[in-house]
């Protein structure tokens, strides 16, 4: 089922980063025809440059942003890993282009266009996968996406953050909503309309009758060393606490 749910995800990244990069090439186009072209003179039809978009933009694209580890099981799991490769694929992709402008002679290609859609292509992305991710900030762009139950709504902001649960039985877990280092195993939280489940990559200590994370000597919480996979079937009570 997670691995399931991990392939949504990338192929949602795909989809929307190829949407994105073909709407900021539509759009750079119009700018430039309606916009420049009484200061920088015309520019060819788009139908002249569909061939460009199709055969070696789109392609070149998502092969760059695959081997930088945008998808699938390499893909980063913290905003900043993700938008240092996101950054360092958008330059890769920015320089191919420009050199098999050059190497192909393509004379009729608009300079000023060509800076246009880097530009849109870069903000295009970034608004793409903050939706994917239903990041905060994206809202504001493209209105808000109603999550069917409150468990969606919360694990699929992909918070970073501690998780106190009391199971049926009485017992209490506890352990942390996020990474295992910065390349590391991620928790996961599985979403509508599978079956509710958890896995928190960590876990750590806590008071059997409390729930509280125990302290060590020096005050910090004390991992166990594992991870911890829960079903909501089994939860009475979850506690989360934001990092």
């Amino acid at each position: 089922m997670i691995s399931e749910r991990a392939k949504l995800v990338s192929w949602a990244y795909l989809v929307t980063d190829l949407a994105a990069t073909t709407a900021a090439f539509v759009g750079a186009h119009a700018i430039r025809s309606w916009g420049l072209a009484e200061w920088v003179g015309p520019v060819y039809p788009l139908s002249d440059y569909a061939l460009l978009l199709t055969a070696f933009v789109l392609p070149v694209w998502a092969l760059v942003f695959y081997v930088s580890g945008l998808y699938g099981r390499r893909a980063a799991r913290t905003l900043h890993t993700e938008m240092s490769r996101l950054f360092r694929a958008l330059i890769v992709c920015a320089l191919s282009l420009a050199v098999a402008v050059v190497v192909f002679r393509l004379a009729f290609v608009s300079r000023p266009l060509l800076g246009l859609f880097l530009l849109l292509n870069a903000v295009g992305v970034i608004v793409g996968r903050g939706t994917v991710q239903q990041r905060t900030w994206s809202r504001a762009l493209t209105g808000p996406s109603p999550a069917p139950r409150a468990w969606d709504y919360v694990f699929g902001l992909q918070p970073d953050g501690w998780v106190r649960v009391r199971l049926k039985s009485g017992v209490w877990l506890g352990g942390a909503f996020s990474s295992v280092g910065d390349e590391g195993l991620r928790s996961y939280a599985a979403g509508y309309p599978d079956e509710q489940d958890l896995f928190l990559a960590e876990a750590y200590s806590v008071d059997p009758e409390s729930g509280e994370f125990e302290l060590d000597a020096n005050g910090d919480v004390v991992p166990t060393g594992s991870g911890i996979l829960v079903r909501w079937a089994e939860v009475e009570y979850l506690d989360f606490i934001d990092a």
